[in-house]
């Protein structure tokens, strides 16, 4: 059974090789020089057993043949070689391969005899020698076992695949067949590598004990054996194999038959040497007398069989000396067994790990040993020698060490009770082929030898009860004991019974793996030195172990100290041992149980929690480099499901503890906690409880049982008997898991993640709620509000937060998701910003009005914030500290602002609240600030000036209104719109329609103006009582206002006229349906009921009047004024007027297009007069189109829409229709003085010629490239001159970019330049030239295309305004006499002053007041404007004016008295009177009008008072251009850093001064720099900046900035509202306004005097001059005396207005006719009847016309542009569809639709205009 060579050398050592053959036997072959013939022996089978014997009897056989010494065997071997069979074919078990075998083998057996048959021939298929890849065969490489098998054919049984000496004995006989060494040779070089592919070797193995055929190979013909061809004619004949063949298999070579006997020498030993037969049966199941088979011939001497033979005996002998003890020979026998079924080596490797000392004791008596130490030599070399040895010796030698080493262990190491033990477990073990050399020399060891046996036993189901029975005869000190288990991979490790537990899980009801945990908890607890948490933490760190088996010992450990025994253990399953409740009280126990002593698990859930940490601790540094996905992996679910354990386990406050005490000792390990929560640990734990909380599951707590979890009375415990599977079993099927177990993880998981701070349960609740973004809905469910488990989880995370927050608070606070995000957490821990809110905001009783605090306001505020944080969300670098610590500052900061500020909380409380995204921190923040600053100005009010307890209310139900009707992203704009409520409420009682009439009468007089005289008298007439009495602040904002407007206002009963305009009664009746719409819009808006004030009546009744005549114009000295202009003060209810009159214009049948030159304010005040429209049933719109729709009776616009409507209507040649439907419209105009005045009265419209355009990109890159154009004309032959006009045009703006200054002619807003208006320095957005549009070519590096424009339209504004019936503005400036005569002049235009609002309301004096004398700052009125003798034209029309004093001359005794708009005059003492009126408070001067002698002077003195006053108020300097605002703005940050330290390039520093330029792209900014203008410094729009603190070395007299300080040009310094609310700014003087430059015109000084001191609140300003700027010089180069710099300044503007004004009148003759002939040109263009050449002239004509006179613009027009004979009269066709004459063409008229003939031009002709026959319209 063991294969033999036939050699023909000295026969080598040899070396057993392991080979897992069939049966456990296995094959041993030699290491030896093969000749061409190899010999093989077949592998032991039972097909190749003594024919007719079964397995047993032929070994008994065998044993008979061993003791009688007949062990001669006969042997066959043959070699056949076959052709035309492809080895690739072979290499693999198909279905050509499985034919041939079977039919080779058939013919064979057939050839061989008949006591051969198919099933005794035994087939290798391998390559031939000859057909091994050359490039495979290298001398002294060995090859890969798969790489052999696959060249030498994969036998399992071969020779050459199994042994690297077979390999070489291949390569040598590959050598001997004729090839060349192939390690020099190529496969191409081969002769025989093409042959070698069709060529395959077949060994055929006979059984023995059969005989040949006599002649069977005996050679034939051919060149073959007569067995051969015999063979080959066979294979021939089998189906299907000639197409594998090709031309048929031929067998050209039989090598052999070798016969050859094969025999054992004699061994002297048999039973009558007390050598037991189970030896012998022992040594032929390893197969070691094989090893004596000697085959005659092959050159093996008899002596080397005979010292073969003398091993073998020696070996018997030892070997039987283990078999004299009964026990010691099972176990012996069992561990060679299971060793041996692993792998024959096995014997080798145990004998090697004896040491050497050993190996000799044992050799001492063998007969080699004297070889090994025969040569001297040291102790350590001896020692080597002998491991080699036991290394590599025989198999008997290596059983002889091993049965030596076995006993003498026995002997010396086992006690009795351990050689029962194995004994008697050895009966009982079977084979286990999974039993290394380590685990058999670990018997020996008293714990390891029971752990192993106890664990083989378990492995196997049948075995487990057996197991169990050996493991309670264990002593309780082994099985609570840490032992060495070199078995285990990496080594000498350690381990303990726990490791057993997986074997006790293969039975399904795992009632033994309990049992078995019994037993061990029992053992624990009964030695009390033993180390449960060692043993635990080995076997919890052991990475081999799966983590199920892990998790599952760990829950069912614990388990089982807690479930109940005895009488209160109905839970419980029947156990034969169990444990008693762990942490609880102790239960009731039968008589007749002993409660066993259980161990301290206290540590338990610790333990693991910090096993599973390391793990993840080591994944982690082992992942860096490849990187780790944030939310975990696969990788890391065993660690969560091991987490899940940990939590379920855990009771009280260990976990918290464990927490608190890491942060404090352990701040790495607390960090990597955290670290484990926030990427895996959150998401399991979620993810577990929201499959378990599906929608369809009811039952999810148990009030009950959650009490015993928090009380600890009974702590969780998991019932794997009752479940019927194991937890991990159990653990996936989540929508089965109890209530108790949800609680658990739950309330552990808050416990550990708020004991750490970790903040990975944002992500675990978001997980969680999925499908919810605010209300914690599955939160709710698994703990109820108001549950037992609710108030633990609050209890801990009031903990948490340092008990900030109570835990009902805290409770009320968990229905939020918002509550949960980290930084709200970080926000309630931090130490300092939320303990100083509860202290500030508990500190607040009553504000000294007696407003009292509000109660919990504190917490519902942090309930709003938490369920915003959930809608919204919070970007990851938001600073939610700081916004939730503004938050509460702002909104608890007094008791009167929570009054208000609490309507909002509540507001996003309720249920109903719409969830903006939008609307978050940020925006509530904002609301604060607000009702921050509202609170103040009220409380202000309240407490200062006696205000009543009505205004709050009042202010309490706007608030609510706003929340009710807005969404919430504008509830913040919404109440900035409180102070002018509150403004408006404070003075409701105050009016005096009396008053306001005188004031209006003095207006008019002051303006000299007969008809607006005539016109207030007859508003007197019909607006002669209040609209709702007398007590107007006695109505409650639930009545009928409307109902009341109609009972109470005074009725009208005849028409009143003014110079023949009839206002009818019907005209008040819509009045006053008008006022109660506006009132009822007011209150739907504010939830006040708040009426137009009497300025504002007054002021819309004189419009309406003159309204109602639209249609009339009057003729000679009454006629009526085309235009009524009215100057109304900013914050005045300027859009209520013009909302009422249009709503007027409207209800008589007219058209209203209001007009506003700023798009978002036109946008504004159309959404806020939008109700009021509606109420009335008038259709408004905002959009452009709507001007043409006459359905539409109101529309808002700007006034390019206008333009723009107009200039379609010129190019459509609609021009008359156009102008012909004004007359039924209305013009309103909002800040009328900018769209007259500053734009001008001629607007100039360019159009892009794509051609050109092309034309001038091209000579642009040529400029780039070359620095000239090249001069080409034959591309431009047909243009004629434009193409050198335009290459001129583009040259010059090329050169002329380096001339453009910024800050003077452009702007850079947004990386883009503007052009700048040259007399405003205001940005012109759609203002193009080619210039600009180089420039911006040039800074974007040459990717901007550039368009060329040029002007095809002339519009004239003047006439497009005029068109309409009527005109009315409104504007917060009217200008001077100048601009007032070119208004009545060319618009035919009134103007009057509109009383300031609290000049109209009366004040109480005291009559200590009115006793006094007059002094500065008291209001009075003017009682005379001029005496005889004395007169000075500006006091002319101020008698009646209300002003207030601000400077007193006691020489002179004369009073400076400053008017409302601006004006400063002086009268004597005795023509002014003490005003018993509230009035507005004018600004006042700081300091005197300086004038510094340049520029570098003037910003020093700029910055000085900015930086001084910033301290105290809000400053707005407003400087020339762009340039100085950077320039002085970067002057301020410098002075403000050298004063309060910080980095320069601080960003808080950046914030403290803001630069307001208009920013065309993103027009919102400017907005938002105004309103943060006057917030107090470090309320910052971005996050996270903070206030600059004061340097150490500053003054202690310093202070710190407190106001920012806002830079800009004229564009910010007018039609924008700088809100002041805060009272503390009115009493140091209110905003202060610095100018650096007096404009010419009063209109704009007046517009930068309204930024400050609007309503009632406080204003002052100073002025700085530049000496050296012309401007200034010009203007005080005539000052008069006594005349202050402004006030010569702005004489001097005017005078020069007045020649610019006079000159203006050519200017608009030229543009009404350029507007005419506008439409003339476009009728034709539109036809396309004008060639490139009239198309050019008309450019001409439109850029030149001002320096032409108009009869040469007509003549030009007429001559050049459109010749007069080509203007035709066209008649009208009678019979449309009859065809045209000849000689006539026809053409339809777009009008009226008339088909026109007229002669046909020539061909090649220009195409004649044509005037219709019927309707004379133009075609």
């Amino acid at each position: 059974r063991r294969p033999v060579a036939a050699a023909a050398v000295d026969r080598p050592r040899r070396r057993p090789v392991c080979n897992a053959g069939g049966g456990g036997e296995g094959l041993a072959v030699e290491e030896r020089s093969c000749p061409s013939a190899l010999l093989f022996f077949p592998v032991g089978r039972h097909e190749q057993e003594p024919r007719g014997m079964p397995g047993k009897e032929a070994r008994s056989e065998l044993q008979r043949r061993l003791e009688q010494g007949e062990t001669e065997h006969v042997v066959v071997v043959l070699s056949l070689t076959l052709l035309g069979v492809s080895r690739e074919g072979l290499a693999t078990e198909g279905t050509h391969r499985a034919a041939l075998e079977a039919a080779l083998r058939k013919a064979v057996a057939a050839e061989a005899g008949s006591s051969v048959s198919p099933d005794h021939v035994n087939l290798a298929f391998t390559p031939s020698e000859a057909a091994v890849a050359p490039e495979a065969m290298r001398f002294g490489r060995e090859p890969s076992q798969d790489s052999a098998e696959m060249i030498m054919g994969g036998s399992s049984s071969s020779y050459v695949a199994k042994s690297p000496a077979g390999w070489e004995a291949a390569m040598r006989h590959a050598m001997a067949a004729g090839f060349e060494d192939p390690s020099r040779a190529s496969e191409q070089d081969s002769p025989s590598a093409a042959a070698a592919k069709s060529t395959a070797v077949v060994r055929c193995t006979i059984m023995p004990m059969c005989a040949m055929r006599p002649g069977a190979v005996s050679l034939g013909g051919g060149g073959g054996t007569v067995l051969g061809g015999r063979i080959a004619k066979q294979l021939n004949a089998v189906p299907g194999l000639e197409a594998v063949a090709g031309n048929g298999i031929q067998v050209v070579d039989v090598v052999g038959p070798e016969v050859r006997a094969a025999f054992y020498p004699e061994i002297k030993l048999d039973r009558r040497h007390g050598i037991p037969t189970r030896v012998f049966r022992l040594f032929e199941d390893l197969q070691i007398l094989d090893d004596t088979r000697v085959v005659p011939g092959s050159g093996g001497a008899p002596g080397g069989g005979r010292q073969d033979a003398e091993e073998i005996e020696w070996s018997l002998q030892k070997t039987a000396e283990v078999f004299k003890d009964p026990q010691l020979e099972k176990l012996f026998v069992w561990t060679i067994s299971c060793l041996m079924k692993r792998e024959q080596r096995n014997l080798q490797r145990w004998a090697t790990s004896i040491s050497p000392n050993s190996v000799r004791q044992i050799l001492w008596d063998n007969p080699v040993k004297k070889n090994i130490c025969s040569k001297p030599c040291g102790v350590h070399e001896q020692q080597m020698r002998l491991q080699a040895y036991a290394a590599d010796c025989k198999t008997c030698i290596a059983l002889a060490l091993v049965a030596g080493d076995t006993l003498k262990r026995w002997q010396d190491e086992m006690g009795p009770e351990d050689k029962s033990f194995l004994g008697e477990a050895a009966e009982k073990l079977t084979a286990a082929p999974d039993l290394t050399v380590a685990h058999v020399r670990s018997l020996w060891d008293r714990c390891a030898s029971r752990y192993i046996v106890v664990d083989l036993l378990a492995r196997n189901a049948g075995t487990i009860d057996a197991a169990l029975q050996q493991l309670k005869r264990c002593p309780q000190d082994v099985l609570s004991s840490c032992f060495k288990a070199p078995w285990r991979e990496g080594g000498n490790k350690e381990a303990s019974f726990f490791y057993a537990y997986q074997s006790f899980t293969k039975r399904s009801d795992c009632v033994a793996a309990e049992d078995f945990l019994d037993i061990i908890a029992k053992a624990f607890g009964a030695q009390p030195e033993s180390d449960l948490l060692g043993a635990l933490r080995a076997y919890l760190e052991d990475n081999d172990v799966p983590a199920a088996m892990r998790r599952d010992l760990l829950v069912s450990l614990v388990s089982i100290c807690r479930l109940p025994r005895g009488a209160d253990a109905e839970l419980a399953r029947p156990r034969r041992c169990c444990a008693c409740l762990l942490g609880g009280s102790k239960q009731k126990i039968e008589k007749d149980d002993v409660a066993p002593v259980l161990p301290d698990t206290a540590g338990i859930d610790t333990l693991a929690l910090e096993a599973i940490l390391k793990d993840y601790a080591s994944r982690e540094a082992t992942d860096m480099g490849r990187g780790r996905d944030e939310g975990g992996d696969n990788r890391d679910s065993d660690l969560a499901e091991m987490f899940e354990a940990v939590l379920l386990i855990s009771s009280g406050d260990r976990l918290w503890s464990w927490a608190k005490e890491r942060l404090t000792h352990d701040q790495r390990a607390a960090e990597e906690a955290k670290r484990f929560l926030n990427i895996v640990a959150w998401r399991h734990t979620s993810d577990l409880l929201r499959s378990a909380t599906a929608p369809s599951r009811s039952a999810l707590y148990d009030d009950a049982r959650a009490r015993e979890l928090v009380e600890g009375s009974r702590p969780f415990a998991f019932n794997s008997t009752r479940a019927g599977k194991r937890f991990s079993e159990h653990a996936k099927l989540p929508l089965k898991r109890p209530g108790e177990e949800l609680s658990q993880l739950l309330w552990m998981y808050f416990k550990l993640d708020f004991g750490l701070g970790a903040g990975s349960v944002w992500s675990f609740m978001q997980t969680l709620e999925e499908g919810s973004r605010v209300i914690a809905t599955r939160l709710n469910r698994l703990a109820p509000p108001g549950s037992i488990l609710r108030k633990a989880m609050a209890r801990d995370i009031s903990r948490s937060c340092k008990d900030q927050l109570s835990e009902s608070d805290v409770e009320a606070l968990l229905r939020y998701l918002g509550f949960f995000n980290p930084s709200f957490q970080s926000f309630l821990r931090s130490g300092t910003t939320f303990a100083d809110v509860k202290e500030r905001y508990f500190s607040l009783a009553a504000s000294p009005s007696g407003v009292p605090a509000v109660q919990g306001l504190l917490t519902l505020l942090l309930e709003a914030a938490a369920k915003l944080v959930g809608a919204a969300g919070v970007p990851a670098d938001f600073a939610t500290e700081t916004v939730l610590s503004d938050i509460a500052e702002q909104g608890c900061g007094h008791p009167v602002t929570q009054r208000l500020f609490r309507h909002v909380v509540e507001a996003i409380r309720a249920p109903d609240f719409q969830h903006d995204t939008e609307f978050g921190l940020l925006q509530f923040r904002d609301c604060a600030r607000e009702l921050g600053k509202a609170g103040m100005l009220l409380a202000h009010k309240l407490e200062r000036k006696g205000a009543s307890m009505a205004l709050l209310e009042g202010t309490e139900r706007t608030v609510q209104s706003f929340l009710k009707q807005s969404f919430p992203n504008s509830w913040a704009t919404s109440f900035r719109s409180l102070d002018t409520v509150i403004f408006a409420l404070e003075y409701m009682g105050k009016e005096d329609l009396q008053l306001a009439y005188d004031q209006f009468e003095a207006e008019c007089r002051s303006q000299q103006s007969e008809p607006l005289q005539e016109l207030l008298e007859c508003v007197r007439r019909i607006y002669r009582l209040p609209l709702a009495g007398d007590s107007p602040e006695s109505l409650t904002p639930n009545t009928d206002i409307a109902d009341v407007i109609r009972r109470v206002a005074p009725a009208l009963e005849r028409r009143v006229i003014w110079r023949g305009v009839a206002f009818e009664p019907a005209d008040w009746q819509r009045v006053l349906e008008i006022a109660g719409a506006a009132a009822e819009s007011m209150r739907q808006r504010y939830n006040v009921l708040m009426l137009p004030h009497h300025t504002q009546m007054i002021a819309f009744l004189m419009f309406a009047v003159r309204a109602a005549g639209a249609r009339s114009v009057g003729a000679g000295p009454r006629r009526l004024p085309k235009t009524m202009l009215a100057r109304v003060g900013t914050g005045e209810g300027k859009s209520l007027i013009i909302a009422m009159l249009a709503a007027f214009v409207a209800k008589r049948g007219l058209r209203a297009h209001v007009i506003n030159d700023n798009r978002v304010l036109a946008n504004r005040d159309f959404n806020g007069s939008k109700a009021m429209f509606e109420a009335l049933g008038i259709q408004a719109s905002s959009d452009r189109s709507d001007l043409k729709n006459k359905d539409c009776k109101i529309v808002y616009c700007t006034g390019d829409d206008v333009e723009m409507s107009c200039l379609d209507n010129l190019i459509e040649g609609q021009v008359e229709d156009y102008e012909e439907g004004l007359k039924e419209a209305v013009l309103i105009v909002d800040e009328v003085d900018g769209l007259i005045f500053d734009k001008g009265t001629v607007s100039s419209q360019v159009f892009e010629d794509r051609e050109f355009s092309q034309w001038v990109n091209e000579w642009l890159q040529q400029l780039d490239l070359k620095g000239e154009v090249e001069r080409d004309w034959d591309d431009f032959r047909s243009h004629g001159q434009c193409s050198v006009a335009i290459q001129k045009e583009v040259e010059e703006a090329y050169a002329g970019i380096g001339q453009k200054v910024e800050g003077r002619d452009y702007a850079v807003r947004g990386g883009f330049p503007y052009m700048l208006d040259s007399k405003t320095g205001l940005v012109q957005e759609g203002k193009w030239s080619l210039w600009l549009d180089v420039l911006k070519r040039h800074r974007l590096d040459g990717s901007f295309q550039v368009k060329y424009k040029y002007v095809k339209a002339i519009l004239c504004r003047l006439q497009c305004f005029m068109s309409y019936s009527c005109i009315f503005g409104l504007t917060g400036s009217l200008g001077r006499n100048s601009e007032k005569t070119y208004l009545r002049d060319h618009y035919e235009a009134v103007t009057f002053n509109v009383p300031f609002f609290l000049d109209t309301c009366r004040a109480e004096l005291s009559s200590q007041d009115l006793s006094r004398p007059i002094q500065v700052g008291d209001k009075v009125t003017v009682l005379s404007e001029n005496c005889e003798g004395v007169v000075e034209l500006d006091r002319i029309g101020t008698c009646g004016l209300l002003g207030a004093v601000v400077d007193y001359k006691p020489a002179d005794q004369e009073y400076k008295v400053e008017f409302s708009d601006g004006r400063a005059l002086w009268y004597p003492e005795t023509w002014v009177g003490r005003g018993n009126f509230q009035g507005r408070r004018a600004p006042t001067l700081v300091g005197a009008c300086d004038l510094l002698p340049n520029a570098e002077e003037q910003e020093h003195a700029v910055v000085s008072l900015a930086v001084g006053k910033c301290t105290e108020v809000p400053v707005l300097v407003v400087v020339k251009d762009s340039e100085a605002v950077h320039r002085v703005a970067e002057q301020l940050r410098r002075t403000l850093w050298e004063l309060y330290g910080g980095a320069e390039d601080d960003p808080s520093l950046g914030d403290a001064v803001l630069e307001l330029l208009h920013n065309p792209a993103a027009p919102q900014e400017f907005v938002e720099i105004v309103q943060l203008a006057t917030e107090p410094f470090g309320s910052s729009r971005a996050e996270g900046e903070v206030v600059v603190a004061p340097c150490g070395e500053a003054s202690e007299q310093q202070t710190r900035q407190a106001w920012r300080i806002t830079v800009t040009t004229a564009e910010g310094g007018r039609g924008h509202d700088y809100r002041v609310i805060d009272p503390s700014i009115d009493e140091k003087g209110g905003l202060l306004l610095i100018l650096t430059w007096v404009p010419w015109s009063e209109r704009e000084w007046i517009q930068f005097l309204g930024r400050t001191g609007r309503q009632d609140h406080a204003g002052q300003y100073a002025v700085f001059l530049n000496a050296e700027d012309e401007q200034v010089q010009a203007g005080i180069g005539e000052r008069k005396e006594d005349e202050s710099n402004v006030r010569a300044i702005l004489r001097t503007g005017d005078q020069e207005t007045a020649k610019l004004l006079r000159g203006k009148g050519e200017e608009i003759a030229k543009g009404r006719l350029m507007h005419k002939l506008t439409s003339r040109y476009w009728t034709l263009h539109k036809l396309e009847r004008t060639s490139k050449r009239q198309d050019w002239e008309w450019k001409s004509l439109c850029e030149s016309y001002l320096d032409s006179t108009t009869d040469n613009i007509q003549q030009t027009f007429c001559n050049v542009i459109i010749p007069p004979k080509e203007l035709v009269l066209g008649f009208a066709k009678l019979n449309k569809d009859a065809p045209a004459r000849p000689g006539l063409a026809e053409q339809t008229c777009r009008k009226c639709g008339t088909v026109n003939l007229f002669p046909k031009p020539p061909d090649g002709a220009t195409w004649p205009t044509v005037r219709c026959g019927s309707c004379d319209a133009i075609e």
